[in-house]
């Protein structure tokens, strides 16, 4: 073939690629086709499960829950779950002071099996202040994981903490006690702190004459700092559990509320108001490759194959007209 007619050919392909081929004009009504042994499409993979607030590592994608929500999963998988319950909320007494609340629990389960379907999240609302009663639990689809909220008080004994037992999942660890006040001063408990993946949270301590007692630390020492007296807050660690609040004794100061998540808030004086307990927690934590999905995008592979179909009709129409 002569330099003319290869000339010809390129053109009469850049013209009809412009025609077929969108990326290359504006026109995509002629249809050539795809050659054979050639894809038709492949797929740009994007993480695809939603819900929560999601960061990610080199490895693992995390679904961070700190409201009621759902978890959506774009295809049937394993994920790991945490939940943290919430912290109990702290109390006062006429002329006693107050007792802390008890830290949330924690449950995880390692291998928790979806599909590609949506899961309802609840986190744990932290108990009110000077409020008996048990703070809320969190859950994953409602008893596949569950940890159980600390107890609040109204008295000037502490709550119990979250019993781990009493949830659901394949670890699970209780919440550290809130402690009694300092009934002959008045002075307010320390809230417990929640417990975690390493252990049971800490106890508040006990108030001593005139001094709040300090609040516990999460997950055995390892998690959020207890609140230092007086009246300091509990220490936040999203990822082991948060420190019980500290108690107070000055008059009309509320005690330290509770860590993120799950630390129970403390006691104070006769004449203040004991301190709320934290929220739960909920995280669902992805192996990041498991849960690739994508829509079909042309690849560097279809535009090759569709050169070959271009250079084939090429040639068989140079051919008719006898360039």
């Amino acid at each position: 073939m002569s330099i003319k007619k290869y000339l010809m050919l390129a053109i009469a392909c850049v013209v009809m690629a412009a025609i077929a081929y969108p990326p290359f004009g504006v026109f995509a009504t002629v249809n050539l086709g795809s050659p054979p042994d050639k894809p038709v499409g492949s797929f740009a993979p994007t993480y695809g499960n939603t819900g929560g607030t999601v960061t990610s590592n080199a490895t693992h994608t995390f679904h961070t829950f700190t409201a009621n929500e759902n978890f959506v999963a774009c295809k049937a998988g394993t994920v790991m779950v945490e939940c943290w319950g919430a912290g109990g909320g702290g109390g006062y007494a006429n002329n006693q002071g107050g007792g802390g609340g008890g830290g949330g629990a924690y449950a995880m389960t390692p291998n928790v099996s979806v599909n590609a379907a949506s899961y309802a999240i609840v986190r744990g609302t932290g108990g009110a202040r000077d409020t008996a009663a048990i703070a809320g639990s969190s859950t994953f689809a409602t008893t596949t994981v569950v940890a159980l909220g600390g107890t609040g008080v109204n008295s000037s004994t502490g709550g119990a903490g979250g019993v781990g037992a009493s949830g659901t999942g394949t670890l699970k660890t209780s919440g550290g006690a809130g402690k009694n006040a300092q009934t002959d001063t008045d002075s307010g408990g320390g809230g417990g702190g929640t417990g975690g993946p390493d252990g049971a949270g800490r106890d508040g301590t006990v108030a001593t004459s005139g001094v709040g007692g300090a609040g516990g630390r999460g997950d055995n020492n390892l998690g959020g700092l207890g609140g230092t007296v007086p009246s300091g807050d509990g220490g936040a660690d999203t990822l082991r559990g948060g420190g019980g609040g500290a108690g107070n004794s000055a008059n009309s100061a509320a005690g330290g509320i509770g860590g993120l998540p799950g630390g129970g808030g403390a006691g104070t004086d006769d004449s203040g108001a004991g301190a709320t307990g934290a929220n739960g927690q909920v995280t669902v934590t992805c192996v990041t490759n498991d849960f690739l999905s994508g829509n079909p995008v042309r690849s560097f592979g279809v535009i090759i194959g569709k050169i070959e179909v271009l250079w084939q009709v090429c040639v068989a129409h140079i051919g008719k007209v006898g360039i």
